[in-house]
């Protein structure tokens, strides 16, 4: 798995290339993938975000602050092109953390503490080693 890390400031950034398949909606696969990590035993999720393309969230009521339980039920609905990144913010261990799924880069991002030891290669391993849904 492909994987890139920067500190800016007191934040690492790692952000991970996901394997998705060609023949499916990535945007779907991305959404599932942060509906996984939102549900993980050990992530206490604050919120989660959903942020479109500037130029569809204008004219269209899509919500955009979901629960856990939201982002299942609707993630088929929002698996259209106009989302552009989904959020997970919490809790992973105690650790805070924000993860972003970016529908452009198809990759997954961790920002949390440079200070905190937490193993997002194992996140990551968990989740995208899943069923899909």
């Amino acid at each position: 798995m492909n994987k890139k890390q920067q500190i800016i400031g007191n934040t690492l950034v790692e952000e991970y290339a996901v394997p998705l398949k060609a023949e499916e909606n990535a945007t779907l696969q991305l959404l599932e993938y942060a509906d996984r990590i939102a549900n993980l035993d050990a992530f206490v999720v604050d919120y989660i975000r959903l942020e479109e393309l500037q130029m569809y969230s204008e004219d269209r009521g899509i919500p955009v602050y979901t629960d856990v339980e939201s982002l299942a039920i609707v993630k088929h609905d929002l698996a259209k092109d106009s989302i552009r990144t989904c959020l997970v913010k919490g809790f992973y261990m105690n650790v805070d953390l924000s993860v972003i799924f970016d529908m452009q880069s198809k990759s997954i991002r961790f920002n949390r503490s440079r200070f905190s030891t937490l193993n997002t290669e194992d996140i990551i391993a968990a989740v995208v080693a899943a069923p899909q849904s």
